[in-house]
């Protein structure tokens, strides 16, 4: 870890400085020696101003109100709080100041400090300068100054000039429970080329805005860029695409709806494909007279929502990633593709009336169904010539259906002989289940399902999918009030390596992970968001590479101005920019960037860093380019060191979120035989 950047300087009247450990989780690392009493050069007075910048952040401006009240409570003495002044060309600058956080002045600089570092410094005995690497250090290190450098007598330092290193202060901290070893083998390969982790991609699933003419359907609900003016469009797509690419998502189960493509039957004939007439992007499609139906915007909307889906799915492939299109239902007219919304492939009732998603598939015909899929990827495997898209899943979480396992089995051999009849079966992989395996309320569960199924329809299901949110809530027995660590080991970890057993090779994917754009219960999608469902869900990435599942998705990305998928909103100023939820956005990118598609996982062990539970964990794996990464998390309050067993040398740039840092993903210096980990921290180890 990084050393002291600068040492402190402190020459006290009243107060030495020795360490110490409060609230706040900062700590004194060195001892100033004793030196003469001298003239103090800058004396508590009511002529002090205390000034934050005219555009400090929330943070800061209540750092500035804290120090005013911490020296109010403390001294008695009352100092006036203004704000610098930035439009006055001269200003009448007050003789004696604390400037608190970043203003005008080029003192008030935090130039070469690293993440939770700060500076407290004297500058020509009249200016205090208290600014931190953020508004968030800044506001530490004002509750810094309240705690060492004020009491009844008013300020106890004659000179001051200090740089507060976290990470040296950290080391200090770590208990001897919390000193371990991380051993790791990059010659035994326990889990080779995995696909990597991703998310689910809400393109066209339920509510989303007409981009034909900017209508809301239902609620304020833009899942992709949209403008009437075309360069602005150009900048709002690369905005987009750029924060996919930061995202480092790799396998994607993209949510469309295939009536999108289809939203008339071709013909009456499941066996007699139609391309020229049949589906939208067809040149003769628009010249059918059961084409010229009305609805919101049919069928001008099919084709720009198309156009936007054709340009996503070119940026899948410009990157590489493993796209599998994630249908929900028969197609729900509530989309609005269909002429009328009248969904052609769904059955009727007695009275007529259409049945979409319910107890059954309800579909007009097995084969028109099947059908449909194998003519979508055709059209993009051959037509379009899209190496991405992998294949399909075909209905999201199926275990309600009336027919159970039956109906699974005729589906999934539909696909497979009309994908044999179009020549792309070799070409297309199924993703099987997709759902909450082993149960299924026609035939009351079965811990073999997998098995069984594939006695009837093995050839038709190249990848089993599981959904699980256990990540999210963390649910288990309560000890003494605390929630136990080890829901993902407890109860993910055996129903994964159920599958991996049933799967007769096949890759298994947990294709919906814990949540990405909320948190809490998996029942509440409008529960507010917690950093710590970051933490189990990379626990939970972690403990999947490591006993053999190749992939995951975390749920859901791409809900721009959503009325409660918040993982993206929208500037005030701006409603068409796109800004990242804090959150959640970078601490699942970090999650999933460093150990991309292709990477080999590899033995690694942390031997201690427990008390009543384990709180690290760790997943090592050599990628594609032949270089290392270690993905590390610790869940604990506690800091934790880890010494490396098995890195031969090797150099490692270290990246990371905390609790208090989940706006960005930061960098602290290199590490080779040793790392430091912070509190509730997420980290990743890069080979240079």
């Amino acid at each position: 870890m990084k050393k002291f950047s600068a040492l402190i300087m402190v020459l006290f009247t009243v107060l030495l400085f020795v360490g110490c450990n409060d609230e706040s989780g900062i700590s004194d690392v060195t001892t100033a020696p004793e030196t003469k009493a001298a003239a103090p050069t800058f004396v508590l007075s009511e002529d002090i101003l205390i000034v934050r910048g005219d555009t400090a952040e929330d943070i800061e401006v209540k750092a500035a109100s804290t120090l005013k009240k911490g020296i109010l409570e403390k001294t008695g003495v009352s100092l006036t709080l203004t704000s610098d002044w930035t439009k006055s060309e001269n200003p009448e600058l007050a003789e004696l100041e604390i400037l608190v956080g970043r203003t005008v002045r080029d003192i008030s600089s935090a130039e070469g400090l690293d993440t939770g570092d700060f500076i407290i410094r004297l500058v020509d005995g009249k200016k205090l300068v208290i600014i931190g690497d953020s508004a968030k250090g800044t506001q530490r290190a004002v509750e810094y100054f309240l705690e060492h450098y004020v009491d009844e007598n008013g300020f106890t330092f004659e000179e001051l000039d200090m740089i507060y290193d976290s990470s040296e202060a950290l080391l200090t901290e770590v208990p001897d429970n919390m000193k371990s070893t991380l051993n790791l083998n990059f010659g035994e390969v326990i889990n080779p080329d995995i696909i990597g982790g991703g998310v689910n991609f809400d393109f066209s699933s339920y509510v989303f805005m007409n981009l034909v003419n900017g209508g809301e359907w239902e609620v304020r609900s833009q899942h992709i860029p949209y403008s009437t003016n075309e360069n602005e469009l150009d900048k709002l797509w690369q905005e987009y695409f750029d924060m996919i690419d930061y995202s480092g998502m790799q396998y994607v189960r993209l949510c469309v709806s295939m009536t999108m493509w289809e939203p008339i039957n071709d013909n009456d004939d499941p066996f007699d494909t139609d391309f020229e007439s049949g589906f939208i992007f067809s040149p003769k499609f628009s010249e059918r007279s059961d084409a010229q139906g009305e609805g919101a915007g049919f069928p001008a909307l099919n084709y720009a929502y198309l156009k936007a889906f054709y340009k996503l799915l070119d940026h899948f492939e410009e990157k590489g990633l493993y796209v599998i299109l994630g249908n929900w239902d028969n197609g729900s007219e509530a989309l609005g593709f269909c002429p009328n919304n009248e969904n052609w492939l769904a059955s009727t009732d007695a009275n007529g009336n259409k049945l979409g998603r319910g107890n059954d598939l309800n579909v007009i015909s097995l084969d028109e169904y099947a059908e449909t899929f194998a003519a979508i990827m055709y059209h993009l495997v051959e037509e379009k010539g899209y190496t991405c898209v992998k294949g399909f899943s075909f209905y999201n979480e199926p275990e309600q259906l009336k027919g159970g396992q039956d109906t699974l089995v005729a589906v999934y051999n539909k696909f497979d002989e009309h994908l044999k009849r179009l020549g792309i079966r070799e070409k297309t992989m199924i993703q099987a289940f997709d759902g909450p395996v082993f149960w299924m309320a026609a035939d009351n569960g079965n811990a073999n399902r997998i098995t069984d199924m594939d006695k009837e329809c093995g050839d038709a299901m190249d990848i089993i999918g599981y959904h699980v949110y256990l990540a999210t809530v963390e649910s288990g027995d309560k000890v003494e009030g605390n929630d136990v660590r080890g829901t993902v080991s407890t109860y993910i970890i055996p129903e994964v390596k159920k599958m991996i057993a049933q799967s007769d090779g096949r890759p298994v994917v947990v294709s919906e992970l814990g949540t990405f754009a909320f948190s809490g219960s998996a029942s509440s999608e409008e529960s507010g968001k917690d950093y710590m469902t970051r933490i189990f869900a990379a626990e939970a990435a972690i403990e999947l590479f490591n006993c053999g599942a190749k992939g995951y998705g975390l749920w859901i990305y791409n809900c721009y101005l959503h009325k409660y998928y918040t993982m993206l909103s929208y500037d005030p100023k701006d409603s068409n920019r796109l800004i990242p939820d804090k959150v959640n956005y970078y601490p699942s990118s970090l999650i999933m960037k460093h150990l991309p598609g292709g990477t080999d996982i590899v033995t690694s062990e942390v031997v201690g860093c427990e008390d009543d539970y384990k709180h690290v964990w760790a997943a090592a794996g050599v990628r594609p380019d032949g270089t290392s990464a270690i993905l590390l998390v610790n869940d604990g309050a506690e800091p934790a060191q880890l010494t490396l067993n098995g890195t031969d040398g090797r150099q490692y740039s270290y990246y990371y979120v905390d609790a208090d840092h989940t706006d960005n993903i930061y960098e602290d210096t290199d590490v080779t035989d040793t790392v430091l980990l912070r509190p509730y921290s997420i980290v990743v180890l890069v080979e240079k």
